[in-house]
């Protein structure tokens, strides 16, 4: 049995100038990387990853302090990016086109992502290069949970592989029913991907379009639908 603890994310957001209607680089409103990545509050963190904006939000293990941590980082990283041009808003979705100035920058061609596992074949996958001039937000689910002492399986991969199936039915697969962008899925967002990390695993295949605040506390709840049903 798996029993959930807590439930975190990096997620990924576009920024948008509304005055010149064009899709604004990450680098032009931080110096965060995925190295190093500016904590500008304890467990609060801003970065750029290839031209979109991604942050990371402290965990939690109830409905309420989940949301609250997400809606408090896009509030945030609305009020930095206002500061440095008051027309900069930020943009919820999985797809944005950016323009080939900014495609062809160092920022632009860098893919900074390690490799990946598929829980349904269990081959691991390389960041995928993007060909054209469009990028793609994720809304990764971090989870971390115990292994109780009467489980019969013990081996992270299967039990990864596993929750990340469940991950699919509970979540990926909803979603599309929802919203759909094919052009992320095939590219960065297939279904069952998954990493593992060193309190659980890491769920890749969720878009940029379910940061929105309305489908927040329903993430929450098909998780915890998942270790219920486990």
């Amino acid at each position: 049995m798996l029993k959930f603890k807590m439930i975190g994310s990096d997620p990924e957001f576009f920024v948008y100038d509304q005055q010149n209607k064009t899709t604004v680089p990450s680098f032009m409103v931080t110096d965060g990387t995925k190295e190093f990545p500016l904590e500008y509050e304890k467990g609060f963190k801003i970065l750029k990853d290839n031209l979109v904006l991604e942050g990371n939000i402290p965990p939690s293990n109830t409905k309420e302090e989940w949301i609250n941590n997400m809606l408090k980082l896009k509030k945030d990283f609305n009020n930095i990016i206002k500061q440095i041009n008051p027309n900069y808003i930020l943009l919820e979705g999985d797809l944005e086109y950016y323009s080939l100035e900014n495609i062809n920058t160092v920022d632009g061609l860098s893919f900074g992502c390690s490799n990946y596992l598929n829980a349904w074949d269990y081959n691991e996958y390389t960041t995928p290069s993007f060909k054209k001039n469009f990028r793609t937000c994720g809304f990764h689910i971090h989870v971390s949970f115990d292994v109780e002492e009467d489980s019969l399986i013990k081996d992270p991969l299967i039990i990864g592989a596993f929750l990340t199936r469940l991950f699919d039915m509970f979540l990926g697969i909803p979603s599309d029913e929802i919203y759909y962008c094919g052009d992320r899925r095939k590219g960065y967002g297939a279904l069952g991907s998954f990493r593992l990390t060193d309190y659980g695993i890491e769920y890749r295949s969720l878009g940029g379009y379910f940061t929105k605040d309305e489908y927040l506390g329903w993430i929450y709840d098909q998780v915890i639908k998942i270790f219920n049903f486990i």
